[in-house]
Formats: C-alpha cells, structure tokens, sequence
C-alpha cells in the first residue's frame, strides 16, 4: 500500500487519491501584490500557491546586499535594493495567505533561510517546501524538521533531492517523524505577461 498521509487540512496524498498540484509563484509577482493576488486567483488547477520568503539580513551577509547590481533585470542599483523590492513583509503574507483561503486554495512559501522558516511556522502553512540549495544544508535541515510533524501536527515536510537519498536518511536519524517525502523536481518556467522566472522583468 502506498504511503498515504494529510498534507495539508482535509487533504489526503498517495494511495488513490488525487495529484497534489503545487503552483510555484515564487517571486514572480515583481514585488506588486496585487500580481501576487491575480497569481494566486488564476484558475489553474492548482491546490496550493507558493512563494518563497527570505528574512535577507539573515539570509545574506552585509556585503552581500551592498554589492552593485546593474543587471538589467534590477529592481535597484544594489543587490540587497533589488531584493527588497521582491520581499514582502511579513505583514503582507498574512494578506496574501488570507487572500487564498478566500479564493479556496491553500498557500504556503519555501522558507530561504532558518529565520524565515520561523515566520512560516509561526505563520502556522500547512507544509514546509525545502528548496534544492538547501537540501544538503543540514542545519537548516533539522531546524526545518523539527517544525513539522513533531511541533505541528498537520504539517508535512517537503525536500527537493537532487543530491543522494543520504542526505534525507541523515536527517530522519534527528527527526521525531521517520516518514519524510521526497519530492523531485525539474524546473521550467514559461514567460507569460511580462513575468519570467525569478521576479525578472521580460518582454513576451
């Protein structure tokens, strides 16, 4: 019998039951949330919408967000402007993941560094999304973990291996929930109304 378990409230994965079908938003709203909410509204098919959340002061050092960015995808003459322009507040997820509940589709984001997952969690999405840079970065791992079956009882813990199954078999060792899903993955974004991959600006 195929695994089976509750991914997100009153819906069920593996054995007989549907396809769940993540809708990968990420941070192609270009920082607007009202794209964010069209994103969110589109009839797809999809039963969760996701983005990605990165605390940046933790997740990047100093340097890193003073560095010149002139590409000419940029939302800002610095590295750390163009971000900032892509982040949204804490504030603003609250709105968008209420905005979805209205629209009857669940939401969540992958956490891009450990204090972001602390967001999440407290932001309490049904399920954490692990993306493939992370899934050799073990304490952000196990911090990861911890926040799932364990501390929320109906979260579920995603990781995307593209690396070797260790690194998973590793992390269950620390984990209090043996049972993980690995979820591959192979990306491919389409360029559609001026939006492409990575909140980069484009011309259809």
């Amino acid at each position: 019998m195929p695994l089976k378990f509750e991914l997100c409230p009153g819906r069920m994965i593996g054995g007989n039951h549907p396809c769940f079908i993540i809708a990968e938003i990420g941070q192609n709203h270009q920082g607007d949330i009202e794209i964010a909410k069209k994103m969110i509204k589109m009839d797809c098919g999809a039963d969760c919408a996701k983005f990605q959340k990165s605390e940046l002061e933790n997740k990047f050092s100093k340097r890193a967000l003073e560095r010149p960015y002139t590409s000419k995808h940029s939302w800002g003459k610095m590295y750390g402007e163009h971000k900032r322009h892509l982040e949204f507040s804490h504030e603003q997820y609250r709105e968008l993941q209420k905005y979805a509940k209205e629209v009857g589709i669940f939401f969540t984001a992958s956490g891009m560094d450990e204090m972001a997952v602390e967001f999440l969690h407290d932001l309490n999405v049904p399920f954490f999304k692990v993306g493939s840079g992370d899934t050799n970065n073990f304490p952000y791992l196990e911090k990861t973990a911890k926040k799932g079956f364990y501390y929320k009882k109906k979260s579920a813990f995603i990781a995307i291996i593209q690396h070797t199954h260790g690194n998973v078999k590793d992390l269950n060792k620390s984990s209090p929930q043996p049972k993980r899903f690995q979820h591959h993955q192979q990306h491919q974004f389409d360029c559609c109304s001026g939006l492409t991959s990575y909140g980069k600006k484009a011309k259809c």
